[in-house]
C-alpha cells in the first residue's frame, strides 16, 4: 500500500515493487485507491446516502475491496487466500494500521507490515466532519450550503474543483519539521484524513491494538532519521555547540531555559556517534514517530497472541542520495526494491536491501522472524524491545528509546505530536 500522506501517490510511484516477491514463493498484489477529498472527505450529508451510514475513509474501503478481490481470486494466480500479508509504507502504513482497527478487514489478511506509518489515528467522527466542513466545504464553490443542497452541489463539481478545495493542511509535509514546540500539537497545522468513524475504522488505533481486534503477526518499523528525507541545508556541518543553540532556539520559549541543555545531553550519544546534525533529525523522528510506534507495539503486545515486532532502521546509504545521507524516510523501501536510480549502491547497501526482503518474506511465509535477531515485544513489555537494523545485520535491543520516550512524555509531548496521515 503506497504512501503520499493519503493525498497523492500511486502504485507506479514506488518503482519496481515486484522485487518484493523475489525472496520467496509470493504473489504480489498492488492496488490504487481514492485519495485526498475523493477518498477521505467526511460530512453528515454524505453519510446520509452512504451504505455504511458514515462517510470518509473511502480510501480504506477501496483497499478492503481489493482485499476481498484477493480472497476470491488470488488462488487462480497460485496464491493462498489464507496467507495474505498487507505491507504499507508512510501513509500506506497508516492505512495498514487502519485495517488493524477495522472490523470489515478481519479475516482478509493474516500478517501486517507497517513501515514508517502515522501512530495517530484518534480523530472521532464529529470532529472530522466539523473539520472538513470548515476546511473543505468553505473553501469550495459549495460554501454556505448544507443538507441536500450541499450534497447536490458537491456532486456537481468537477474533479478539478474538488481537488482545488483540498486544504493545504491535508498535506503540509513541512509542518513535520516543527518539532514539539507548539503546545497545541501537530494537529494545529495538519488535518486528519483517516479517522475513527465507528464503522470502517471502529476504534482509536491504540485501543484497537490493545483489544486484539485484528490479531495477526505484526511488524512495526521506522527509521532513526525519518525527516532527513528532505535535508535542511542549515544543519549541514552543525557542531555540538551549534546543536545546543538550535535546541535552545526551538524549545526554550515553550519549555524553559533548562530543557534544551537536558535534550542536548540526552542526545549526546547519538550526536557523538553520528553527528550533531543527525541528532536533530533523531529528535524529530522520536517525538513524531518512534515513540508513538513504541506505544503502539506495546499496546499490540498486550492484546495480540500473535507475535508483534518493533524494528528501528539505523542503516544509512553508503553515500548521500541527493543529499540524503542518514536513515531517512523511504530509504528502507528504496533499498528493498533496489530503486537506485542514478545512485551507485555499495555492497553494504545491497546486503541491507536483501536483508529487508528476506525478513519481510519470512514474516509473510511463516508469521515469525528469526529469533536471534528479533524478539517479540510480548517477552519484554516492561522494557520494550526493538530490533535495530544495520547494514551488517539485525540485533535486538531491550529498552531502546525508553529513557528518551519517557522524557518526552514527561514534558507533555504525547500523541498530539505524533504524525498524522
Amino acid at each position: 500500500i503506497y504512501g503520499g500522506m493519503n493525498t497523492q501517490g500511486s502504485v507506479a510511484s514506488y518503482g519496481p515493487i515486484e522485487r518484493l516477491a523475489v525472496s520467496g514463493p509470493h504473489v504480489l498484489v498492488a492496488m490504487n485507491y481514492r485519495l485526498n477529498v475523493f477518498g477521505f472527505l467526511a460530512l453528515p450529508e454524505l453519510a446520509e446516502v452512504d451504505p455504511r451510514g458514515s462517510s470518509g475513509n473511502a480510501g480504506i474501503a477501496d483497499q478492503q475491496l481489493a482485499l476481498n478481490w484477493v480472497q476470491g481470486n488470488v488462488a487462480a494466480f497460485g496464491g493462498d487466500p489464507g496467507c495474505v500479508t498487507i505491507i504499507g509504507q508512510s501513509s500506506g502504513a497508516t492505512n495498514v494500521f487502519a485495517h488493524l482497527a477495522a472490523p470489515g478487514s478481519a479475516g482478509m489478511f493474516h500478517r501486517a507490515i507497517a513501515l514508517s506509518g502515522s501512530p495517530n489515528i484518534t480523530m472521532d467522527r464529529a470532529t472530522k466532519e466539523a473539520q472538513d466542513r470548515r476546511l473543505v466545504v468553505e473553501n469550495s464553490p459549495c460554501r454556505g450550503t448544507s443538507g441536500q443542497a450541499l450534497r447536490e452541489c458537491l456532486y456537481g463539481l468537477s474533479a478539478e474543483e474538488l481537488f482545488g478545495s483540498m486544504p493545504d493542511s491535508y498535506s503540509m509535509f513541512e509542518a513535520l519539521y516543527d518539532y514539539p514546540t507548539n503546545k497545541k500539537g501537530l494537529s494545529s497545522r495538519v488535518s486528519a484524513l483517516v479517522h475513527v468513524d465507528g464503522v470502517t475504522v471502529a476504534r482509536e488505533l491504540e485501543e484497537a491494538l490493545r483489544s486484539g481486534l485484528n490479531d495477526v503477526p505484526l511488524l512495526v518499523q521506522s527509521l532513526e532519521a525519518e525527516m532527513a528525507c528532505y535535508p535542511v541545508p542549515e544543519l549541514e556541518g552543525l557542531t555540538s555547540e551549534g546543536l545546543l543553540w538550535f535546541l535552545t532556539e526551538k524549545f526554550a520559549t515553550a519549555y524553559g531555559e533548562q530543557l534544551p541543555r537536558f535534550v542536548w545531553e540526552l542526545y549526546s550519544q547519538i550526536s557523538s556517534r553520528y553527528s550533531p546534525e543527525y541528532a536533530v533529525y533523531a529528535v524529530d523522528a522520536d517525538t513524531a514517530c518512534s515513540c508513538g510506534l513504541q506505544a503502539l507495539a506495546a499496546a499490540a503486545g498486550e492484546g495480540f497472541r500473535s507475535p508483534v515486532y518493533w524494528g528501528t532502521v539505523a542503516a544509512a546509504p553508503a553515500a548521500p542520495i541527493e543529499g540524503q545521507k542518514f536513515a531517512f524516510h523511504n530509504w528502507d523501501v528504496t533499498a528493498a526494491i533496489e530503486d537506485w536510480g542514478s545512485y551507485k549502491p555499495s555492497p553494504g547497501d545491497k546486503r541491507f536491501g536483501a536483508m529487508l526482503r528476506q525478513q519481510w518474506s519470512q514474516l509473510a511465509a511463516s508469521g515469525r522472524l528469526d529469533e536471534d535477531a528479533w524478539v517479540p515485544v510480548q517477552r519484554s513489555l516492561a522494557r520494550p524491545v526493538s530490533s535495530v537494523l544495520e547494514s551488517n545485520g539485525t540485533r535486538p535491543v531491550f529498552g531502546l528509546k525508553v529513557e528518551i520516550c519517557d522524557f518526552w512524555k514527561s514534558q507533555g509531548v504525547d500523541q498530539r505530536w505524533w504524525w498524522i496521515n
